[in-house]
C-alpha cells in the first residue's frame, strides 16, 4: 500500500514537508507554436527520503531531444554511488541513448556521533551545493572543475554514454564528502542554473540598456567637463 501511495503523489504540487524538485526549460519559445526549443526537457531528477537517510540525483541530458532524455532517464536505476554510474552507462548503451551528466548525493547519519554526512559523486557539470542559514551556500563538487580557469560552456567536462562510440568520458569524475547540520538545504543543479552564478561566466554578462537610455547618455558632457555642485 505504501508503494501505491507514493505513486499517486503529485510532485508538481509543492509540499514543504517533503523534498521538492522541478525541471523547466530556459530555451526560447517558438513564437508561432509557443513550444520551447529543444523539447522535451532532457533533465531528470529523483529524490528518495527515508527515516535515517536521503538520496538525491540529477541527470542533465547533453544536448536535447528524445535521445538526450532517454540517456538521462536511464540514470534512474542506480543502487549505490560508483556502481550506479557503471549501471547507468551500461543501460544507456543498451537502450541506444546519448550522453548525460550525472550527480548523485546521499545524506546519511555519521557513525558514533550526532552529525550527518553528505556524500556526492558526479561527472559532468551538474553540481551539488549546501545552504546553511549562518554560512550561506557552499559547493560540494568544487573538485570537478576549476573556477579560476576559462572554460567552454558547451563542454560538460565529462559524461556517461557513448562519447567515443562506446566509452564514457570520466575526466572530471569526483567523489566528495562534507558534514551537514540540521536545517541545512542540500540541492543539485544542472548547468542551466549554476552557470548563471559562475563568477567566470559572470565576467561576460553585460546589462542591456534600452535605446532611450543610450540616447540620454550620449547627450551627457565629456567626463572631464562634468562638475559637482553642492
Amino acid at each position: 500500500m505504501k508503494g501505491e501511495s507514493e505513486n499517486r503523489y503529485d510532485w508538481n504540487n509543492f509540499d514543504e514537508k517533503r523534498a521538492f524538485g522541478a525541471s523547466v526549460s530556459l530555451y526560447e519559445k517558438n513564437p508561432l507554436t509557443g513550444v520551447n526549443a529543444g523539447e522535451p526537457v532532457a533533465d531528470v531528477w529523483g529524490v528518495v527520503g527515508r527515516n535515517n537517510n536521503g538520496v538525491l540525483a540529477l541527470a542533465d541530458g547533453v544536448n536535447w531531444g528524445e535521445g538526450a532524455r532517454l540517456a538521462a532517464r536511464c540514470a534512474e536505476v542506480f543502487h549505490q554511488l560508483l556502481a550506479s554510474f557503471h549501471s547507468a552507462h551500461s543501460l544507456i548503451l543498451q537502450e541506444g541513448g546519448m550522453l548525460t551528466t550525472l550527480c548523485v548525493a546521499v545524506v546519511a547519519p555519521a557513525v558514533h556521533c550526532d552529525s550527518w554526512v553528505l556524500c556526492v559523486c558526479n561527472v559532468g557539470d551538474s553540481l551539488c551545493f549546501v545552504y546553511n542559514r549562518d554560512y550561506g551556500v557552499r559547493e560540494v563538487t568544487m573538485g570537478s572543475h576549476d573556477i579560476d580557469q576559462m572554460r567552454d560552456m558547451r563542454d560538460a567536462g565529462g559524461a556517461l554514454g557513448p562519447v567515443d562510440g562506446r566509452n564514457p568520458q570520466l575526466h572530471n569524475l569526483t567523489c566528495s564528502m562534507t558534514f551537514v547540520e540540521e536545517g541545512d538545504v542540500v540541492f543539485i543543479t544542472s548547468d542551466g542554473v549554476s552557470d548563471n552564478f559562475d563568477p567566470v561566466v559572470g565576467k561576460f554578462c553585460v546589462i542591456k540598456r534600452s535605446d532611450f537610455e543610450n540616447k540620454e547618455n550620449s547627450q551627457l558632457p565629456p567626463r572631464d567637463n562634468r562638475k559637482l555642485s553642492v
